[in-house]
């Protein structure tokens, strides 16, 4: 992992470190280089953020800091939010407007959700589930 500050030019004892040095050449590119990655990567979250919350992460130091702040603020799922996925998987019943291709995709898009939201869906349930939610749709 390379630095988020630039190499010393300065050895332990506080002596100049000679700028021809292999080594010291090394960290000063592999730091050069990093730094230009993470201040694209800094401009690029920057830009992707929303006027009204820049403030919040623009006194982020690095690309890594902004993007730890970033996942703490808006990654958590809730309890209620889990709950209405949740409910709504086990409620969802396939409109008479939908072919059935509509219908396993909207079943797969609600299975996915539940799993970003670290609620997994057993194989096994999924086909319940959509076996249950097509036969509800032959009940009408």
């Amino acid at each position: 992992m390379v630095a988020k500050v630039p190499p010393s030019d300065k050895d332990k004892d506080g002596k100049p470190i000679d700028a021809t040095i292999v080594q010291y050449q090394k960290s000063v590119k592999a730091f050069q280089d990093w730094s230009k990655k993470d201040c694209k990567a800094y401009f690029i979250m920057l830009y992707c953020i929303r006027d009204n919350l820049i403030g919040e992460f623009e006194a982020c130091l690095t690309a890594k800091d902004m993007w730890d702040k970033l996942r703490v603020g808006f990654s958590q799922t809730s309890l209620t939010r889990l709950r209405i996925l949740h409910l709504k998987w086990m409620h969802y019943k396939m409109d008479s407007t939908h072919t059935v291709v509509e219908h396993l995709r909207t079943m797969s898009a609600m299975a996915c959700d539940l799993k970003s939201a670290r609620r997994e869906i057993s194989k096994e349930e999924q086909v319940l589930n959509v076996i249950r939610a097509l036969l509800s749709q032959l009940e009408h």
